[in-house]
Order: C-alpha cells, then sequence, then structure tokens
C-alpha cells in the first residue's frame, strides 16, 4: 500500500485485512476473483481500462449530479497533518499550492522517460507564487533533485520521514496541485483539489476541474508541432511509453521556465475565471469533442 494513512478511508467499503496469514492466502488466491479494479462497466457499451473512465462516464454522471468528490477529508488525517505541519510553519489557513514533479529514478525503465521533467524549470513559476504570498510545498520521494531555499517554499521531498496522512492532507486542502501526471494526483483528483498538470502524457484523457499543459511533440521529418488531432489520427493518444513515439519519429519538447511560469500564470487567472478561462469555454465544445474535460494552457490551446 503506498499510503497506510489511507486504510481509514478503504474501510469505509472495504473490509480491510491485517493479519499476515490472511494477507497471504488472499495474494495467492487474487486471480481467481471474478472482478478486476483494472476495468470499469457502466452499462451496454461503457466499459474499459478505468484509465477511460472519466472521460468515458463523466457527462453522464454531471446529468445525474453525481459529479462530487470520492472523499472527504477524515478527522484523525487533519488531527495527525496538521500537528506535523504545525512544526514546519505551516498553518490550516494558509494558502498553498502541493507541487509534485516526476523525475528519472536509477535503474528505471525508459517506459516513463517522456513523463519526468527537470525541476530546475519550475523555479521562476515558484517564484511568481511565493511573491503572491501562496506558499509552495512538494512532496515527492528522497532521491528527487533539490531545488534551492526561500520562505514560503517547503520541500518535503528532504524531510527524513512523515507521517503518511501529511500527503493526503496536502493534495485534499492545496489551493490546487502542481505537477505531473503520476502518483499523488489520483489523491488530489478525488477530494475534488483543482489541478494545474505540466508536460502531459497520454493525450487522450484529462480530469474536470484541470488546467492542462500537454508534452508538444515535433514531427523530425516535417519539422512541425503536432496537433491533438495528429496524434489521434496516428493512434497515440491513448499513449504514453516513448518507444512508439520514437519509431513515429516524434521528438518531445518539455516546457522551459518561460512556459511554466506562463502557465502557473494561467493556472490563478483560471480559477478567477479570467481570459483564459473564457477562452477555454469558447472552445468547450471542442475540448468535449477530444474528451477533455477541463481546459488547456494557451500553449496547448494551439494544438487544438
Amino acid at each position: 500500500l503506498a499510503n497506510s494513512g489511507f486504510i481509514p478511508y478503504l474501510e469505509d467499503n472495504f473490509e480491510v485485512c491485517r493479519e499476515k496469514v490472511k494477507q497471504q492466502y488472499h495474494g495467492r488466491v487474487k486471480n481467481l476473483c471474478p472482478i478486476n479494479s483494472l476495468f470499469f462497466n457502466w452499462g451496454p457499451g461503457k466499459y474499459g481500462h478505468n484509465s477511460e473512465f472519466y472521460p468515458t462516464i463523466y457527462p453522464e454522471l454531471v446529468l445525474k449530479k453525481l459529479d462530487q468528490p470520492a472523499f472527504e477529508l477524515k478527522d484523525i488525517t487533519t488531527e495527525i497533518a496538521t500537528k506535523f505541519l504545525k512544526t514546519y510553519g505551516i498553518k490550516p489557513t494558509d494558502d498553498f499550492v502541493v507541487l509534485h514533479l516526476r523525475e528519472t529514478q536509477k535503474g528505471e525503465p525508459s517506459l516513463h522517460d517522456f513523463r519526468n521533467v527537470n525541476p530546475i524549470h519550475y523555479n521562476d513559476a515558484i517564484d511568481f507564487l511565493l511573491s503572491h504570498g501562496i506558499k509552495v510545498i512538494r512532496i515527492g520521494s528522497p532521491h528527487m533533485t533539490s531545488l534551492q531555499k526561500r520562505k514560503g517554499f517547503i520541500d518535503f521531498t528532504k524531510v527524513g520521514s512523515k507521517p503518511d496522512e501529511v500527503d493526503i492532507y496536502l493534495c485534499a486542502k492545496a489551493r490546487f496541485y502542481w505537477g505531473s501526471l503520476s502518483g499523488p494526483v489520483s489523491l488530489a483528483i478525488h477530494f475534488g483539489t483543482k489541478l494545474l498538470l505540466t508536460n502531459v502524457l497520454p493525450y487522450g484523457r484529462t480530469f474536470p476541474n484541470t488546467l492542462v499543459q500537454y508534452l508538444p511533440m515535433f514531427d523530425n521529418v516535417s519539422k512541425k508541432q503536432l496537433k491533438i488531432d495528429d496524434i489521434r489520427d496516428r493512434g497515440l493518444n491513448t499513449i504514453f511509453a516513448p518507444q512508439p513515439f520514437l519509431r513515429a519519429n516524434l521528438t518531445p519538447r518539455f516546457a522551459d521556465s518561460k512556459t511554466n511560469l506562463r502557465s502557473i500564470k494561467e493556472m490563478l487567472e483560471y480559477l478567477d475565471k479570467g481570459e483564459i478561462y473564457r477562452r477555454n469555454q469558447d472552445r468547450k465544445d471542442d475540448l468535449l469533442q477530444r474528451k477533455i474535460l477541463g481546459g488547456l494552457t494557451s500553449d496547448t490551446m494551439e494544438l487544438l
């Protein structure tokens, strides 16, 4: 289990097995289970891998007024997390963004290469948030690249240990989650937190309450940047592994500091329903046709 602090939320709907002997037994027989949680079925013609649940089902959930967050913070989570965060000067009333940027790990297969970013390219955007009185709290693994210390930036990737409840609390309470479509983003999604996603692959799905910056792809032959429909027409819209893109003679162009700074400005504007929000509303039909349930940053809107 990636986060033991999540067990109380599982216990609301499932029997949780804590005994070692029973765990070993269920581990041996799990393949006999008639249900596979990797797939969903929502009536005739509406089924598939769970990564396609939102774009397939969400419009119907909206119509039925079932589009509510799956979870609400429990008191036990809040109590443990706030006690720990207090030692770092973080109060429940603080305005903060939670940051998680996926990086290349030693020994990791190349499968995730196009999902990894260089966090150095996010420093200017961090400084912008700090200058507006918004704290930035970074979460992730200890191996992640060190970023410069500054007031209002709290880097928990460099903290030896912390309660598991902290990541749950931060993802649930942040003004928005900012970073990669990976790991803790699932917490933010299902607690109803807004999202700003960076360098996203695949192109084929997004979530509501989200501003998305897709990872641009360039054709090495034509030297042109591919549109969203070009990616779909090549059968690459549900793929994040690099090999199919490389075989198609495509090269990614990861966002630089200037692009990330513009995206963070646009996220604040999007939350205030400013210009970038209105531009997305004007293209809402185009977005829904491509199963994009949230909004796009200005550089990604150029791919429509």
